[in-house]
């Protein structure tokens, strides 16, 4: 675990370093407060045992309740990808391949996104030593924004939440649109028990750091596609959460 958590550390300063001089932070270096800081993961020598975390494979009727009223269930597959339905506003949805969000229905905006450096299938796999890092663009209510994102697999560890004790792995998902500077950033700890995460920090532009924690879950149906296919969701009730990973 030690030496997991040196690594994170090491990562998390590669990827600040360049651009947090004169910028706060949060007392936790990930959690961005200024909007300067990219969110682009450099290649890196990283030590230790290799993390590899594979999407799961998602069934319809799958179902994750957490303790702030959010709540998805898995609905149906399209091409490829999952759609997955809001249990706390059926009119809300996101279609994932992996651990990349491909389309998203809010209360106000529909978003489609398109994976300009990376192909569709590069969120089937997330590994430690290989961080994802690219470029997308989505349309969002007609208007067109591109976003430099990275996904991260920072560590493992065992966590207890109101549904369960659960052996995890510590994901973190950071996002900088180009041009305006906003910046969105997601910690998971994700259980491939589960199929989803147990528990998540956050923080999306302006708003404070939130988090939420799993209550209720359940497995059911035909597997949509292989291992290796879509993994969580993330939101919450009331926020924009991630228009955008």
């Amino acid at each position: 675990m030690g030496a997991h958590i040196a690594k994170a550390a090491a990562v998390g300063g590669l990827m600040l370093a360049a651009a947090c001089q004169g910028i706060g932070l949060d007392s936790r270096s990930d959690l961005v407060t200024d909007s300067r800081i990219s969110p682009v993961v450099p290649e890196a020598e990283i030590k230790g045992p290799v993390l590899s975390v594979p999407a799961p494979a998602w069934r319809v009727g799958d179902y994750w309740r957490y303790n702030d009223g959010y709540g998805l269930e898995v609905v149906g597959a399209e091409g490829g990808a999952t759609r997955l339905r809001r249990l706390d506003d059926p009119s809300q949805w996101i279609t994932r391949r992996g651990f990349l969000r491909e389309a998203a229905q809010s209360s106000s905006t529909l978003r489609q996104i398109t994976y300009r450096s990376v192909s569709a299938d590069a969120g089937l796999l997330l590994r430690s030593d290989r961080p994802l890092v690219f470029t997308r663009e989505y349309t969002a209510n007609e208007e067109t924004l591109v976003h430099l994102t990275s996904w991260v697999v920072e560590d493992r560890e065992q966590v207890s939440v109101p549904a369960g004790q659960f052996d995890t792995y510590v994901v973190v998902m950071r996002t900088r649109n180009a041009t305006t500077g906003w910046t969105g950033f997601e910690r998971w700890w994700y259980a491939p028990e589960v199929g989803n995460y147990v528990r998540m920090e956050y923080r999306y532009g302006n708003q404070g750091i939130g988090s939420r924690v799993l209550i209720d879950h359940g497995r059911g149906g035909v597997p949509q596609a292989s291992s290796g296919t879509p993994a969580a969701s993330s939101h919450r009730s009331g926020a924009t959460s991630l228009g955008l990973n």
